[in-house]
C-alpha cells in the first residue's frame, strides 16, 4: 500500500463556460486548511473566457496551478486527462461550478490515512441556487440511508453491506466532493467520455465495487442548481439513454467486477425501468420516435424491452393492486432504491 505524504493530493478541476464561477471555485481550494500538492484545471472548448479567467487567477496567487486547455467541451474526458496528469496517490475531483469546504482536503487526507485500503472517500454537499439561497443537505433523502457503515471517528464511516445495491437505484456521490485512489480510478476505467450524463453514476459504481468506501455525513462542498430549464422530450429520452447504457455496461462487466446476485438483480430491475421511462417518454413525440427508441432498445440488447413496453401501463395500474403484489420494479421507481437493499445499522 502506498505511504502517503503530507499533501499527497491533486485536485483536478474540469472546467467548460465557467468564467464567471471558476474564481469562488480556486478561491475555497487555496482556502484548505490542507492544500494540495497541485490543482491541475482542465479547460475543455470554452468560448466565455475560462481561461483567460484561469490566467488572471493564478498570475495573482501563489498556489501550484497548471492550467491546460482541449479543443472540445467534455467533461469526462476532461477528468481523465487531469487523472492522467496528476502524479499523487490521490486525486479530488471539484467542478468549478462548485467550491469546497475549508476542511475537505484535510478531512479526506486523514480519511486515507486511518483507512490504508480505502479506494474512495465523499462527504456530503449543500445544494445551493444563487437566487434562492440554500436549499439543503443532499444526502439525507438519498440511497445512502439503506446502506450499512461502520463508525471509524464520530464523523467517518466505513460504507460496508448494501452499498451497490443503493447505487445501481441512483446515484449520490457527486464527483465534487469525492477524492479516488489514482490507481483505483484507473482500474475502474475511469469516466465514460461517449456519456454526456452518467458519466459518474457508471464509474462510482464501478469504484464501489473494486474496493471499499467511506464518507462523512458532514458537508464537504457547496453544490451549485443551475436554474433549471425546459428540456424537450427528445433531450429528456437521451439522459434516460445515458443513464440505460451505463447500467447495460456494468452488467456487461459483472463477471469482472465479481457482482453478486442481489446486486445484479438490483440493476436489472433498474435497466427495466429505464427502458420503460425511454419508452414513455417516446410516446409523447409520436410513433415514429417510439418505434425508432423500440429498435434502439434492441440494438442495445438492454433485455427486458418487451416487458419495459407495458411498464408505464403497469406502474399506473399498480397503485390498485393489493400490496403483496407489487414486485421489484415498482419498489424503484417509487422509493429510488431496490426493495431489498438493507436498513440503516445502529451507529
Amino acid at each position: 500500500m502506498e505511504t502517503l505524504k503530507m499533501t499527497d493530493v491533486t485536485v483536478v478541476i474540469p472546467a467548460h463556460n465557467a468564467a464567471q464561477y471558476v474564481r469562488t471555485c480556486l478561491d475555497s481550494v487555496a482556502g484548505q486548511t490542507r492544500l494540495p500538492e497541485e490543482v491541475i484545471i482542465v479547460e475543455n472548448g470554452s468560448s466565455d473566457g475560462t481561461r483567460d479567467a484561469c490566467a488572471d487567477w493564478i498570475a495573482a496567487h501563489d498556489l501550484q496551478v497548471r492550467l491546460v486547455s482541449l479543443d472540445y467541451g467534455n467533461v469526462s474526458n476532461a477528468r481523465n486527462v487531469g487523472c492522467s496528469l496528476a502524479t499523487t496517490t490521490l486525486v479530488a475531483l471539484l467542478d468549478a461550478d462548485d467550491c469546497y469546504m475549508a476542511d475537505f482536503l484535510e478531512t479526506s487526507v486523514e480519511a486515507f490515512r486511518l483507512m490504508s485500503d480505502i479506494d474512495l472517500f465523499f462527504g456530503d454537499r449543500m445544494l445551493f441556487d444563487e437566487r434562492t439561497g440554500d436549499l439543503g443537505p443532499a444526502l439525507a433523502k438519498s440511497g445512502l440511508r439503506f446502506v450499512y457503515r461502520d463508525a471509524v471517528t464520530p464523523t467517518v464511516f466505513r460504507l460496508t453491506e448494501g452499498l451497490l445495491e443503493a447505487l445501481a437505484a441512483g446515484n449520490f456521490i457527486s464527483p465534487s466532493g469525492s477524492v479516488c485512489r489514482r490507481a483505483s480510478a484507473y482500474a475502474a476505467g475511469l469516466f465514460n467520455p461517449r456519456l454526456k450524463s452518467s458519466e459518474d453514476r457508471e464509474f462510482f459504481f464501478r469504484m464501489a465495487a473494486l474496493g471499499p468506501v467511506a464518507y462523512t455525513p458532514n458537508l464537504v462542498t457547496r453544490y451549485r442548481v443551475h436554474a433549471a430549464s425546459t428540456m424537450a422530450v427528445t433531450e429528456t429520452v437521451e439522459l434516460q439513454k445515458n443513464a440505460l447504457r451505463s447500467i447495460v455496461a456494468i452488467l456487461a462487466d459483472s463477471d469482472q467486477l465479481k457482482l453478486t446476485r442481489s446486486q445484479i438483480q438490483a440493476l436489472a430491475s433498474v435497466r427495466q425501468v429505464c427502458a420503460g421511462r425511454i419508452l414513455s417518454l417516446a410516446r409523447r413525440a409520436g410513433f415514429k420516435c417510439l418505434r425508432a427508441e423500440q429498435s434502439w432498445l434492441r440494438g442495445l440488447n438492454a433485455g427486458g424491452w418487451l416487458r419495459a413496453l407495458i411498464w408505464p401501463l403497469t406502474v399506473r395500474v399498480s397503485r390498485f393492486w393489493p400490496r403483496r403484489w407489487r414486485g421489484r420494479s415498482d419498489a424503484v421507481s417509487r422509493e429510488g432504491a431496490p426493495s431489498s437493499v438493507p436498513p440503516l445499522s445502529p451507529q
